[in-house]
């Protein structure tokens, strides 16, 4: 703790943007370096009327706020704030973060998980079975709690570190143990390109030593090039569910390690998929690194509750089961919600269209024989009934203007006893401010 006070004790700080991650930050240089000057850059301007910084006058709101960049020692960026917009004003820019600065002064006593899809579920999960062990474990990062909050409340506190590609773009550090899902086309609007994308997420192990640990999907081709290309020098840990040779090995019945049979994957539980086998090999790996035994803990995962939005039943209405899987803003998450669940009658997808190719989604739904009703909504929805209908199919598909026009004909054309799933494998931006606001939308109107 002192060592990163002290590091921190002689720099001129800017805060470039104050939601979360800034206004922890904030909290935690004004209790340990009241004398610091500390700079505060945002966008929204009524950010200035926060009562935290009432009496600081060293604050840039406004669409000149980039400006600020140029009189800072060090810049602790948030994370929605683009890289390449600072370089532009500052080349030279010493950029850090919260995530940077707790790798770097604290990276025994972190767990980095990334990936495009199932790091919210595998981080939860790995917290919920920690606590269970652990006294002082929290979860951080894009899960929307803030490290700093949370850092000087023992010396023996641990975080599970929940990361995002922007969080990783300024990391010059890496946590002792880092667990990278997979990789999947997303937020193409933000990166140049999927390449530029792949290298931000591979921070989380690019700066280990070999001491470290790298906890990874051998299946994802994606990975094991930039493992092969960037040669680094953690331990590397694998699971896979095809290739037996990995360190951890699930068939669908159970995962093995090690040649022995560590969790039976007929056990009651509520994470339903292979893909969360896959979530569930990567907690397991990360117990056993720390050294606790497996059994310890993997019936714990019998009474852990999976997140909003990720594969949800909502409730029978009509006699049809609705579920809701808002999360699933790619087609290869629409795919793994489909087959996780089995019996999907009817399936809701569309919304913001980002230029996915949805012909493999399209191809795999027209073979899903128990899928017997697609409804399209959005920019997105629009695209994907084309292709559909440029191909030989026996699907029934209808186009909605709006959430509650798409559930009323699922309503209508859905048997009972059969299941109604929202998966979009579209992202919400065309009408929701996010994938929850969009999930908590389709369960209001579905229960109606």
């Amino acid at each position: 703790m002192q060592s990163l006070i002290q590091y921190l004790s002689d720099k001129k700080i800017l805060l470039l943007g104050f939601g979360v991650e800034g206004q922890s930050s904030y909290r935690f240089l004004r209790k340990y370096l009241p004398k610091n000057s500390i700079n505060i850059a945002d966008k929204n301007p009524k950010l200035r009327e926060n009562p935290l910084i009432h009496k600081d006058d060293n604050c840039f709101f406004g669409e000149n706020y980039l400006e600020a960049v140029k009189n800072a020692d060090i810049i602790l960026k948030s994370p929605g704030i683009k890289m390449q917009e600072v370089l532009a004003i500052h080349p030279k820019a010493k950029i850090s973060s919260q995530s940077d600065l707790m790798f770097r002064f604290f990276p025994s006593h972190c767990i980095g998980i990334t990936g495009t899809k199932g790091k919210s579920t595998t981080s939860t999960l790995l917290h919920y079975l920690l606590s269970q062990r652990m006294k002082d474990v929290f979860l951080v990062g894009n899960i929307g709690k803030a490290a700093f909050d949370f850092v000087d409340i023992s010396e023996e506190a641990f975080f599970v570190y929940e990361l995002s590609s922007h969080q990783l773009q300024s990391v010059r550090h890496s946590p002792h143990i880092s667990i990278l899902l997979n990789f999947f086309e997303e937020h193409l609007d933000y990166y140049k390109d999927y390449e530029a994308y792949k290298k931000a997420k591979f921070a989380i192990c690019r700066y280990q030593q070999e001491n470290d640990i790298f906890i990874y999907d051998k299946d994802d081709a994606a990975i094991a090039k930039l493992i092969s290309e960037e040669q680094t020098l953690s331990r590397k840990i694998s699971f896979s569910n095809k290739d037996k040779s990995a360190a951890f090995f699930s068939d669908g019945n159970s995962i093995q390690s090690a040649g022995k049979k560590i969790y039976d994957l007929h056990s009651e539980k509520k994470l339903l998929g292979r893909h969360n086998e896959k979530n569930i090999m990567a907690v397991l790996a990360a117990i056993q690194a720390l050294g606790i035994e497996t059994d310890e803990l993997s019936a714990a995962i019998s009474t852990f509750t999976p997140l909003e939005h990720r594969l949800e039943y909502i409730g029978e209405e009509n006699g049809i089961l609705f579920y809701n899987d808002s999360i699933a803003t790619i087609a290869e998450a629409c795919i793994a919600a489909v087959e996780a669940l089995g019996k999907v009658e009817t399936l809701l997808l569309g919304g913001f269209d980002r230029g996915i190719n949805y012909l493999p989604l399209i191809k795999f739904l027209i073979k899903r024989k128990e899928i017997k009703h697609l409804i399209f909504m959005g920019e997105a929805g629009n695209r994907m009934q084309e292709i559909l209908n440029a191909q030989k199919h026996d699907k029934a598909n209808f186009s909605a203007v709006s959430m509650k026009d798409a559930v009323e004909i699922a309503k209508r054309v859905t048997t009972k006893g059969k299941i109604c799933l929202l998966s979009p494998a579209a992202s919400s931006y065309d009408k929701y401010k996010n994938f929850e606001e969009r999930g908590k939308d389709y369960k209001k109107i579905a229960l109606q």
